[in-house]
């Protein structure tokens, strides 16, 4: 199944390239931490892309299927946190609507209790919570890399890696200066976001250029 399509456009004076989301497929889009003004680009220029595939806002040159999710990092309110901790499991079955017995085995592949409380478990680990979770419900997905480490991303690339081959999907957005040389598995779309320079989109250059 296509879930999304893009054409080609360009938001803040990048290129967005064409491709296509479907089933048993990755879409990773490298983003340059800064622009060529030295100003911060990645995470804002993800979270406008967000938006845009959640169709928040049309986009010439994007056939959006079906919304896509994302997966935000969750932090509880600090007062609440104190006053009502909220466990690993009260996250995914009350927060993300997981069944109790999907959410005690996603649990489980981390090897953490569910009693656990969420603000206890490294960035990372809720990130896997947060992912798994929205899986549950939904074949497609948007994620980011952003805050990861090198010693924990392996985690996420073997959770999605998973959800993959079983036919799922989703768009991860990441940041280019960590751009490895191979992809971890197959059926990953590599996308690097580049400053738009004389194309018209969607997907045609100038007969002149």
């Amino acid at each position: 199944m296509k879930y999304l399509e893009s054409q080609g456009f360009i938001i803040r004076g990048y290129l967005i390239p064409p491709f296509e989301l479907k089933s048993g497929k990755l879409i990773r889009i490298y983003i340059p931490n800064f622009s060529e003004n030295n100003e911060i680009l990645g995470v804002d220029l993800a979270t406008e892309l967000i938006e845009v595939f959640k169709q928040s806002r049309p986009e010439k040159g994007l056939i959006v299927k079906e919304s896509l999710p994302y997966a935000k990092n969750y932090a509880q309110n600090r007062l609440a946190e104190k006053l009502f901790p909220l466990s690993v499991q009260k996250y995914l079955t009350t927060n993300l609507k997981v069944p109790k017995e999907e959410a005690e085995s996603i649990i489980s592949e981390l090897g953490i209790e569910p009693s656990r409380r969420l603000d206890k478990i490294s960035f990372t680990e809720r990130k896997y919570l947060t992912i798994s979770g929205l899986y549950s419900s939904n074949e497609a997905i948007m994620f980011d890399y952003y805050g990861v480490d090198a010693m924990n991303i392996e985690l996420v690339n073997r959770l999605i890696k998973s959800k993959v081959s079983k036919g799922k999907c989703a768009i991860g957005f990441d940041n280019l200066q960590y751009m490895e040389t191979n992809e971890p598995f197959e059926n990953v779309e590599r996308l690097i976001i580049k400053k738009a320079t004389n194309i018209n989109y969607s997907g045609q250059r100038p007969a002149n250029a």
